[in-house]
């Protein structure tokens, strides 16, 4: 069941305790503590040069390495959502624009929270949140830790991005945004007669046939012609063979055959958003405010792919022409209750929706069609995925002066329900062949002959995660030293279940070839092969089948308690100290399931082996972190130095360690889970110098080190000629060292309101693998999704009086390894990406802002490459837009 927005109960059931932010940034400002920490007054000099300089001075009272990125900084740059504006900070990319890698490490080693809460993440090939669903014009705050402090969760690796929603406007808010463009590689492509509507939303159509389901239970989830035709005559001794094979061809005529691809023109890109809020004060010291949004994205893309294989790229590969077309639906809600700058009470209700609905047509060869012969490998596919957030979360905080013969007392508490859902309705795949002349061209295409030829596969995935949690912390001047000492209590659970359904409309009984055999429309040979006809005739030699190897299914589920404690001490104006420690218990277990089992065990395992595959573990998580401030130092009129030392955790997801199988979004390579993972182990070390001008420029360097132990990586597995199967497994040992440049330049001297910013890292890591049984090529290299190199750089102009605003924004990261090959094959990369994108913001009134936005400028394709040859080549495309943002 999906919780339902808005209601009374999930508000009124918000009970649990949580975390207000940083015991220093509450000890230290007196106000909210769900609000950034009070900084120095910086003179305004632009608006991108001013956001550029609160990216870095905001940070300035943190006890740890943090950044920060207000809404207002948000704005200014004018990033539509938080993938774009996460481009800023430094030692930050983003894999498909959409999932963060933290200094050249994984998405494996990164985590995200909402409002300090773990919330699911609705794409079931990635344990971490798309970033791009979040509209930035929600936001409060993002907070970017790469150090680590006890009061975080435990599974900390290269950084934490905490997500903090807005509670209270300052002012009556009504923004309206809208916006129109198109990409360069996408003006023409495939489209199907299925589909969601425009809001998204899957057709009935789509819908698992009532008729399959009814006959998976009639006939004990075995729908084969002989066990029908058993069943049959168990109960009327004159059924017929051909009573069975009727039966069995009437579940493939439930499916939706309406496949109906084409080629057409496609429609332009479409945003519009809607942004409503205001506050009220009741008393003096009373108010009451709300904020609302709703909003819609809409856009066409060709994702055309080549892949090959790396030793054999000329006789096996696939073409594939692909077009998806991409819907996202955002609504959001927050209420909040403040009394004084002291108490507060927030409650926010999000609901993200993100389709895509993909068609494709391929062809390509393997070593068993081979294009000498004149014969090539087809497929048709259509594939509809629907995914959904739902998050409803309550948190308050609360400050108390001169109480209990404490300075200062405060306390923070949240509850948060969230659902995240990702379902794969009928997802259709139908093999041909073609017979080509000598010429290359196309004479004739088939249905190939194959009791697997057109797959109709149903997957569903539903995450519910609760988590809650409390803080309190007391302050106090003593010696003249400030101290604060904070506690608090953590939990969450997360319940999964995933299903996987294949089923297929088989072929293998068809006699004569050429039955399946036309030299009309390519396009629309399946619709024609499998029509209502061929499916009525029960000597037609079309069958039905179900299941698949019978373990794709599995439940699962998560549980954590978390208790820390941290004590931060400022010495004087020059030292600080924060040292605090976490104790966490952790378990896990995944059962997998035959969903097509219909006897009393569908599990099929004894009550100790499901005992045995709980995984529970508890363990201490220290940390340290000692700040030394100077002024006027080497010119800075503010100089910082920080180090930090940690030690941490990182655990498998729950699709890795469960023996289902599924496919990768962004890499479209097959994935296999293996249930022996165990969590790495993670020593951290930082240092951090930092030096801040008083004309706003700024300089930082970071030296960092991890030692991870028993790290998991992803190698190839075993496969058919033309997949990538990815498999995991527990590495010995794996270090990961490098440095952090940033700084922030005024250009002003070249040219008025010209600036630049910019970081890059530099890194290297090496992991030892002394397993051999798995036949890995290379055993000691570097570590999966690790960039030796990362930068960030971006030219900005604010004109005099702020008429026009532009920024030029570069990103790239080096060569990052996607697997690990084995039997002698070269380990694959995924190469450099160039990401150069262009926006001009012109602002004619003071409430409207005119955008031009150009990405991927260079029009660079991605491209993962095994040994010498580019295993996959996919196009990318420039897009541009045009929007208009009006501030009421």
């Amino acid at each position: 069941m999906k919780p339902n927005l808005f209601t009374p109960s999930a508000l009124a059931s918000a009970i649990g305790l949580a975390l207000v932010s940083s015991p220093a940034a509450m000890a230290q400002s007196g106000v909210d503590p769900d609000r950034p920490a009070p900084i120095e007054e910086v003179l305004v000099t632009g608006r991108q040069r001013d956001a550029a300089e609160q990216l870095i001075v905001e940070r300035i009272e943190e006890s740890h390495q943090v950044d920060i990125l207000s809404s207002e900084t948000i704005s200014r740059a004018g990033d539509s959502d938080l993938a774009a504006a996460l481009r800023r900070v430094p030692g930050l990319t983003l894999l498909g624009g959409k999932y963060v890698y933290v200094r050249g490490l994984g998405e494996r080693y990164s985590s995200t929270q909402l409002n300090g809460a773990q919330v699911p993440s609705p794409d079931f090939s990635r344990n971490v949140l798309p970033l791009d669903i979040f509209p930035a014009d929600i936001i409060d705050s993002m907070v970017i830790q790469k150090s680590y402090s006890a009061d975080l969760p435990a599974a900390f690796g290269g950084g934490n991005i905490n997500i903090r929603t807005k509670g209270i406007p300052d002012d009556f808010v009504l923004n309206l945004d809208v916006s129109t463009g198109f990409n360069s590689a996408s003006k023409d492509g495939f489209t199907n007669a299925n589909g969601g509507d425009s809001l998204g939303a899957a057709s009935d159509s789509m819908a698992f046939p009532s008729a399959i389901s009814q006959g998976l239970s009639d006939y004990r989830g075995d729908l084969s012609v002989s066990n029908i035709f058993n069943t049959l005559r168990s109960s009327d001794i004159s059924a017929t063979r051909n009573d069975a094979v009727a039966i069995n061809q009437s579940f493939a005529a439930s499916l939706d055959r309406n496949f109906a691809i084409q080629q057409e023109s496609l429609d332009p890109d479409l945003n519009a958003k809607l942004t409503l809020g205001n506050n009220f004060f009741l008393t003096d010291d009373l108010e009451i405010g709300f904020m609302a949004l709703a909003g819609q994205d809409s856009k066409w893309r060709n994702k055309d792919r080549m892949t090959k294989d790396w030793a054999q790229p000329d006789d096996i590969y696939t073409d594939t022409q692909r077009t998806v077309n991409e819907i996202s639906l955002t609504g959001a809600f927050n209420v909040g209750l403040r009394y004084t700058n002291d108490h507060q009470v927030l409650f926010s209700s999000l609901f993200l929706r993100n389709t895509e609905d993909e068609t494709r047509v391929a062809v390509g060869n393997d070593l068993n069609t081979i294009l000498a012969d004149g014969n090539r490998e087809r497929e048709w596919a259509t594939r509809y995925e629907q995914r959904e957030l739902f998050v409803n979360q309550v948190r308050g905080s609360h400050r108390f002066d001169d109480l209990f013969l404490f300075d200062r007392i405060g306390a923070g508490w949240y509850y948060s329900d969230a659902t995240a859902t990702s379902d794969v309705p009928g997802e259709v795949s139908i093999l041909g062949l073609d017979s080509l002349n000598s010429a290359g061209e196309l004479m004739s295409s088939a249905i190939r002959s194959s009791s697997s030829v057109a797959s109709f596969n149903w997957t569903s995935l539903e995450d519910e995660v609760e988590s809650y949690g409390w803080e309190l912390e007391v302050g106090d001047t003593l010696g003249g030293s400030e101290w604060t000492l904070s506690g608090g209590y953590d939990y969450w659970m997360k319940v999964r279940n995933f299903e996987y359904l294949p089923t297929n409309i088989s072929t293998a009984g068809v006699q004569t070839a050429a039955d399946l055999r036309d030299t009309g429309d390519v396009l629309t040979l399946p619709d024609r092969i499998f029509d209502d006809a061929s499916l009525g005739d029960v000597t037609s030699g079309l069958g039905f089948r179900t299941g698949g190897i019978g373990s794709e299914s599995y439940v699962a589920f998560l549980e954590s308690h978390a208790g820390w404690g941290s004590l931060d001490v400022r010495f004087s104006e020059a030292w600080r100290l924060n040292a605090g420690i976490r104790w966490e218990e952790y378990t896990q277990f995944s059962l997998p399931y035959d969903s097509l089992n219909y006897t009393s065990d569908p599990i099929g395992m004894t009550e100790q082996e499901i005992a045995d595959s709980f995984s529970i573990s508890d363990d201490w998580y220290p940390s340290l972190a000692l700040t030394y401030s100077s002024d006027n130092f080497l010119g800075a009129e503010t100089f910082q130095v920080r180090t930090s030392l940690s030690q941490t955790v990182v655990r498998p997801d729950l699709r890795e360690v469960s023996d289902a199988t599924y496919i990768d979004t962004i890499t479209e390579f097959r994935v296999v889970g293996n249930p022996l993972l165990e969590p790495s182990d993670l020593s951290n070390a930082d240092l951090r110098f930092e030096w801040f001008f008083d004309n706003g420029d700024s300089f930082t360097s970071t030296l960092f080190y991890k030692d991870i132990s028993a790290p998991i990586e992803a190698i190839q597995r075993p496969g058919s000629d033309d997949n990538v199967v990815i498999g995991f497994v527990n590495a010995d040992s794996a270090e990961v060292y490098g440095v952090e440049f940033e700084a922030l330049k005024d250009l002003s001297a070249i040219s008025s309101g010209l600036f630049v910013s910019g970081n890059v890292t530099l890194s290297d890591s090496e992991i030892q693998i002394s397993e051999t049984d798995i036949g890995l090529t290379n055993n000691n290299r570097r570590m999966n999704g690790h960039s030796e190199w990362v930068a960030n750089a971006t030219l900005g102009y604010d004109s005099d009086g702020g008429l026009i605003a532009a920024n030029m924004v570069y990103n790239i990261a080096g060569e990052r390894l996607v697997f690990a090959g084995r039997a002698g094959a070269p380990d694959a990369y995924e190469q450099p990406f160039n990401s150069l994108d262009l926006n001009v913001d012109v602002f004619p009134l003071d409430e409207l802002r005119i955008r031009l936005k150009v990405q991927n400028v260079l029009d660079e394709k991605v491209e993962f490459q095994q040994g010498d040859t580019a295993i996959v080549e996919q196009t990318v495309g420039s897009s541009y837009s045009l929007g208009l943002r009006y501030e009421f």
